[in-house]
């Protein structure tokens, strides 16, 4: 109580200290109508149907029954919790371009609004203004707020468990925080595999806490069986499938660390990366020299980093499975930190003015690039459609030696066609009185005409750079040749 106090007292007279003097209520405003900017910038980009293969994938799953959709998760080693939310979205509101952004754009905005609540309430108005622009405006952010992925509700369950550490911190008695914990640090580990050991920094926090008597030992273990029993039912299913799928992973090399601390504050300009980077670093080391009650910190920081080293090492010993991507669930809670160390400085509205200002000098530009390209990717994928509409019609059949396009893409644009994957010079299953055609990477080489020779073909090219799904293409008709 005494330490209640004093804390209001200090607030009080930080306050007629502030470079802009302005109520509570003003600034909850404030933040807010930053917050709504933030979104509408973000909400227009909503409306397009331009999707690559890994999105592919998942709209395939989010129309699959709830069995075969955990069926197929599990055999490409993904855990369910984002599908099962996308499989929702999609039974409410049906098969369109923006519904399936929408399963990304939703977490999204109840980043913004745990962020003008809660952690407005938390940590005050400079650590909300600040992170509602990083959680925006970032490379990484504008990426997965549209990508049809599960790396934006993975960042929204590890920001809710990163924020009920700091409470279980602040208050220690309340019960509440704990289940909070465990539901968001479970909800984070069955969206993400690498959000598994993003949380284990927060369950290893409490341990070490509990060794020092600073926790119940009872609560820690009650909260770490718990986490372990509801997490069994889905590691099980994942030491079935795991060997098997990383052993058939397509990457072949990993990130490095440089890249990796860069990714945390994702942005074209890298000096603008590294500077983010160093001034968390400084600004978190300042506040544990301030008040040892700061370090409570220090979880958040190693959630990013521990994911790092845990990437490299196990990419280095065993397999490359490591993808910056991965990182952007815990990235977002290394932003916090930066916010919350700004919020313990003396000089906190100054910093926040300084940074905010920096990052929408770097990301605005980046941003009016993004939605350029989005526009000009999603008016090619329309003309695309539209042409290979024009040309080919059910019953035809589509041979491609595109990866993705053969993978997912073809089936979400074009459900009526029929497409036949991973072809090449060789392939020899034509049928008398079906039309083929080409979906080709690049031109047709001379051994791949005279392959389509040898079966009576004549290529016609028939579209040009075509693009569908951020996919290039040239299409070909496949005429016969009179004899």
């Amino acid at each position: 109580m005494k330490k209640k106090k004093q804390r209001i007292k200090r607030k009080k007279v930080e306050e007629k200290k502030e470079l802009i003097q302005l109520t509570d209520l003003q600034w909850r405003i404030v933040v807010a109508v930053e917050a709504a900017v933030l979104c509408i910038l973000n909400f227009v980009r909503l409306f397009d149907n331009s999707f690559w293969g890994d999105e592919g994938f998942s709209i395939r799953l989010m129309k699959l029954g709830l069995g075969a959709m955990i069926k197929a998760t599990a055999e490409d080693v993904h855990p369910p919790f984002y599908y099962m939310f996308a499989k929702i979205i999609y039974g409410l509101f049906g098969s369109h371009g923006w519904v399936f952004h929408l399963t990304a754009f939703i977490p999204y905005v109840l980043i913004l609004i745990f962020s003008c609540t809660l952690i407005y309430n938390s940590f005050g108005k400079e650590t909300a203004f600040l992170f509602n622009i990083l959680a925006s405006l970032l490379d990484h952010s504008k990426t997965y707020i549209m990508e049809v992925r599960m790396y934006e509700l993975g960042a929204l369950l590890m920001l809710i468990s990163a924020y009920a550490f700091l409470c279980i911190m602040e208050d220690k008695e309340s019960k509440k925080n704990y289940v909070i914990f465990v539901i968001a640090s479970l909800g984070a580990a069955y969206t993400h595999y690498y959000c598994v050991i993003s949380v284990a920094v927060f369950y290893l926090a409490l341990i070490f806490l509990a060794v020092r008597k600073k926790l119940s030992w009872k609560k820690v273990i009650l909260v770490c069986l718990i986490t372990v029993i509801g997490y069994m039912p889905w590691f099980m299913t994942m030491l079935q499938t795991a060997r098997q799928v990383t052993n058939d992973f397509w990457l072949k090399s990993a990130p490095r660390f440089l890249g990796s601390i860069l990714y945390l504050f994702s942005a074209d300009k890298l000096f603008y990366s590294f500077f983010m980077f160093v001034t968390t670093l400084v600004l978190s080391a300042a506040a544990f020299i301030r008040s040892k009650d700061n370090f409570r910190l220090l979880p958040l920081l190693l959630s990013s980093l521990v994911t790092i080293a845990f990437g490299l090492i196990i990419s280095a010993v065993y397999r490359p499975v490591y993808l910056l991507r991965y990182l952007y669930p815990s990235a977002i809670v290394f932003c916090l930190a930066l916010c919350i160390a700004v919020s313990k400085t003396k000089r906190k509205m100054e910093y926040t003015i300084i940074l905010s200002a920096i990052t929408l000098m770097v990301c605005i530009p980046a941003y009016i690039n993004t939605v350029k390209t989005e526009k000009y990717k999603d008016l090619r994928c329309t003309e695309a459609c539209q042409k290979v509409k024009e040309n080919i019609h059910p019953g035809d059949v589509v041979l491609t030696n595109n990866t993705f396009i053969g993978w997912t893409i073809f089936e979400y644009y074009f459900p009526d066609l029929t497409c036949i994957s991973d072809v090449s010079a060789g392939y020899s299953d034509f049928e008398e009185g079906k039309n083929y055609y080409l979906m080709w990477k690049n031109d047709i080489s001379d051994d791949e005409k005279n392959w389509l020779s040898g079966y009576g073909f004549q290529p016609e090219k028939i579209m040009e750079n075509g693009s569908v799904g951020e996919t290039d293409f040239q299409l070909y008709r496949l005429n016969k040749q009179v004899q």
